[in-house]
């Protein structure tokens, strides 16, 4: 029954994207070849692994949806259906899915809460979708019932909600669930001192739970930092759980591979090819991480993506969209084997298709 609501609920919806910039944006198809691609064309010498490399994306597959906005970065599962967490004032609690050939929706609808100011849409922090496709949701509302994780059936029903142990004044940012059911919840505590109600100062938090909410282990080592800066500019940052049961958990410029028992595999550092890059979310795929980095341009933000490896975090590649479109198509999903998958929205016909580009 719920998933029968998708196509009124996105109709409902039904706009052009413009909810942040990683939202699905307008785009439109490029009418030839760019002078960036047929300068890679003419390249007679093997390119730098870390020297920007274009993406060309193949015929375009139409989805049988229409136009939506959708906050934040998408998510995909191991077979490349793809997650939104939906924009709009009565609709930012619900996830929406995509199938991997674009004809087929799902949606995911948390409940009602009791109070209407419990855990209503500023409450929603983060969703997470695992590499089986099971989805789940991160809400926190410091008044009423404190951070909640739901987890979703594949009816889109909610089979579960669970109260992790969190600390006092944790602000939780972001989740992650191992195949076991473990919880990582990474946020950030202020630090107060005697007299003080809020500070600028915060320390970073990081922390697993079984399954129940009860706290398993909470991790140390992640830099502490000033809120007033982190809340004035996209942050760098984001966790993905990859197929060889580890979570792997991003910042500036290291990634950290955490075990399902809380221990830390290892901090591997990774190169951005331009410091000034913004990296707010990887994906992990066999072996190896596609991290998605921001640049500022002219005004815009445009999106390139860093692919390395997962054991290593040596750069394998570093790739865009033709100039005149990398602003407008949002990379969905990463496979080795496919490579990547963008959202586009046709602006004259107002539909939405999706394009596949190899990477190799």
């Amino acid at each position: 029954m719920l998933r029968t609501l998708l196509l009124a609920l996105l109709l409902a919806l039904g706009q052009r994207a413009n909810a942040s910039p990683q939202a699905a944006d307008a785009g439109q198809a490029s009418g030839g070849t760019s002078a960036a691609a047929q300068q890679v064309a003419k390249q007679s010498v093997p390119l730098a692994a870390d020297e920007l490399r274009v993406l060309q994306p193949g015929s375009p597959k139409p989805v049988q949806a229409p136009p939506f906005s959708f906050m934040g970065g998408a998510q995909c599962d191991s077979r490349g259906n793809m997650y939104f967490r939906l924009a709009g004032s009565s609709h930012s609690e619900t996830i929406l899915e995509i199938f991997h050939d674009g004809i087929r929706s799902a949606a995911y609808f948390p409940p009602k809460p009791e109070k209407p100011d419990a855990l209503g849409k500023a409450g929603v922090r983060d969703f997470f979708v695992s590499p089986s496709g099971k989805v789940y949701e991160l809400l926190h509302n410091e008044k009423d019932q404190g951070t909640v994780v739901i987890e979703f059936d594949s009816d889109g029903s909610v089979r579960d909600t669970v109260k992790p142990e969190v600390p006092e004044r944790l602000q939780p940012l972001s989740l992650a669930v191992f195949d076991d059911g473990t919880l990582l919840i990474q946020g950030f505590i202020h630090i107060l001192k005697p007299g003080e109600q809020t500070s600028d100062a915060v320390r970073s938090y990081v922390a697993l739970f079984d399954a129940s909410g009860k706290l398993r282990k909470e991790l140390t080592g992640f830099p502490d930092f000033s809120l007033s800066v982190w809340s004035k500019s996209i942050q760098d940052g984001g966790v993905a759980i990859g197929q060889d049961g580890n979570a792997y958990l991003l910042d500036a410029n290291s990634i950290t591979v955490i075990s399902e028992t809380g221990e830390i595999a290892r901090r591997m550092p990774y190169k951005k090819p331009d410091p000034d890059l913004i990296a707010p979310m990887l994906t992990f795929s066999d072996g190896l991480i596609a991290i998605k980095v921001l640049k500022h341009e002219g005004g815009n933000i445009i999106s390139r993506y860093l692919v390395v490896r997962a054991d290593n975090g040596e750069t394998v590649g570093y790739y865009s969209l033709l100039q005149d479109e990398s602003n407008r198509p949002v990379a969905l999903c990463f496979s080795r084997n496919e490579g990547f998958t963008f959202l586009k929205l046709q602006v004259e016909e107002q539909k939405l298709t999706l394009v596949n580009a190899p990477w190799q």
